[in-house]
């Protein structure tokens, strides 16, 4: 990061290096070597002198060892960082679906939108250091917005526990009152045919009780016939002793 804040050139001590130094010309040069030398036929791209060997040694001479990875290391955060925003953006896209809502929900979303902005322009802020190392960019990672998300996302995750804890009671009991309604489902032909059977055995068990009541009626008015027989006999024989 103090890379970013501050200019970056050349360290070498040669006279053309203090002279590009001096004129403040180090992005201007790096970029007419790195970028139209190659194709200037062996020309400056700027003044279109032949370029000798001796100027191409003092400029690269200018760009030196220590110049160059400051370069990498600019060019290995840039990288770093932009993976990190794609990571943090995707994480985002894949949770803006989510049903759970909340003022907090909505909230982390205006927050996430407003950070993936910042790392955009942090983004860019290191392409324009790179491409002009010598110029101080505008560069402030979004720390205090990051523990802010940090902070609604521990919250919401704290919500979203409890809203399963509840889900999971109602569930339970959802979940019993459709195991006994299956149970009953599946025995209900047996308590039909059972209640069938009680029926048509207690109809047989009172047919039966009829029956039994009509032959202990029958008995009973044979035994009272048997009686007044017997009477009537003794009463015969009584007479016939008299």
């Amino acid at each position: 990061l103090d890379l970013i804040g501050t200019p970056v050139i050349s360290s070498a001590d040669t006279p053309f290096a203090k002279f590009i130094k001096k004129l403040d010309a180090f992005d201007w040069v790096r970029t007419g070597h790195r970028m139209y030398q190659p194709n200037a036929e062996g020309v400056c791209p700027y003044c279109q002198r032949p370029l000798t060997d001796k100027i191409k040694e003092q400029i690269e001479q200018c760009f030196d060892e220590t110049y160059q990875e400051q370069i990498s290391v600019l060019n290995r955060f840039k990288i770093e960082f932009e993976a990190k925003k794609n990571a943090i953006e995707s994480t985002i896209s894949a949770n803006s679906g989510s049903e759970f809502q909340s003022d907090r929900v909505k909230a982390l979303q205006s927050k996430c939108d407003t950070l993936i902005e910042k790392m955009k322009n942090c983004l860019s802020a290191l392409e324009t250091k790179i491409k002009e190392p010598a110029r101080i960019v505008d560069f402030e990672l979004p720390n205090a917005l990051i523990e802010e998300i940090n902070g609604l996302c521990a919250e919401i995750n704290k919500e979203i526990q409890q809203h399963n804890d509840l889900v999971a009671v109602n569930d339970k009991k959802k979940c019993q009152e459709a195991f006994w309604k299956y149970i009953a489902f599946k025995i209900s032909s047996l308590i039909a045919a059972y209640q069938k059977g009680e029926s048509t055995f207690k109809k047989q068990i009172k047919e039966i009780d009829a029956k039994i009541k009509a032959e202990e009626d029958k008995y009973k008015a044979a035994e009272a016939k048997i009686r007044a027989l017997n009477t009537t006999t003794s009463n015969t024989d009584d007479a016939k002793d008299n």
